[in-house]
């Protein structure tokens, strides 16, 4: 079954990590074609992974708003945009592939080449089993700039109430406006510390009648591998966040 999971949260939390960590416990069945999607205008996702930061879907966006006859190609001519999307953007890592957005749309864009770019990324997602999309912070992207059909909403928060506001909110958008079909939400705690504080978090979820769907634990191999510029799929297996996620997605998804 095709599968897109949108990860979105409040800034600073761990997002792209979570989403960098989906994406290496999936990629180990052999079964899946999995398609990342780096749609965080400061791509520190891709950073993270190692990958060419230079190949980006604004950089092709940027090409269609400079060139009339370029966009005219692309909306009418023979190639289907997700195949120029296909080959100039879309990076093979291996055990999935990464599409990554760019900066966010600037002065003199044109809403057609916006509305095609995002028609060509939704035709490709059809190609993959999974789609993995970590969102910038905030709840914007899902409701205007990568896809409004999400299968699964996964939002970040960390031991704090300005993280547990932000996920709380973007769940409201996503539920009242932004998401044109049934998905399921599911909110994971990252960066757990302290009994007491996890134990706070769940009080506070309660009262808004939600829970928590999983614990990822400090990890000081992330910070460690972040300092050295070491890709987050060199982690261990047994560090702690890797067989944190590996038992989330083995609770969500099987």
């Amino acid at each position: 079954m095709k599968k897109i999971i949108a990860v979105s949260g409040k800034g600073g939390i761990g997002k792209s990590t979570l989403a960098a960590l989906i994406t290496r416990v999936l990629s180990d069945r052999a079964d899946h074609k999995i398609l990342l999607v780096d749609a965080d205008p400061s791509i520190n996702l891709t950073l993270m992974l190692g990958l060419d930061a230079s190949k980006t879907l604004n950089n092709l966006r940027e090409r269609f708003v400079k060139s009339a006859e370029a966009a005219q190609e692309a909306m009418f001519g023979d190639k289907h945009i997700r195949d120029t999307i296909f080959e100039e953007c879309l990076q093979d890592a291996g055990t999935f592939k990464l599409l990554t957005m760019g900066r966010p749309e600037g002065p003199g864009c044109f809403c057609s080449v916006n509305v095609l770019l995002r028609y060509g990324i939704e035709s490709i997602s059809k190609e993959f089993d999974v789609t993995i999309i970590d969102c910038e912070a905030g709840p914007e992207q899902i409701n205007r700039r990568v896809t409004k059909d999400i299968d699964d909403l996964i939002l970040v928060i960390e031991p704090t109430l300005r993280s547990v506001q932000t996920a709380l909110y973007i769940k409201d958008v996503a539920e009242s406006y932004g998401v044109q079909k049934s998905f399921g939400c599911n909110i994971i705690l990252n960066k757990a510390d302290k009994k007491d504080r996890i134990e706070k978090i769940r009080s506070v979820l309660k009262k808004e009648g939600t829970e928590i769907s999983g614990i990822v634990p400090m990890d000081e191999n992330i910070a460690k591998y972040d300092v050295i510029g070491k890709s987050i799929f060199d982690l261990p297996g047994e560090s702690p966040s890797v067989k944190a996620v590996k038992k989330i997605m083995k609770t969500l998804y099987t």
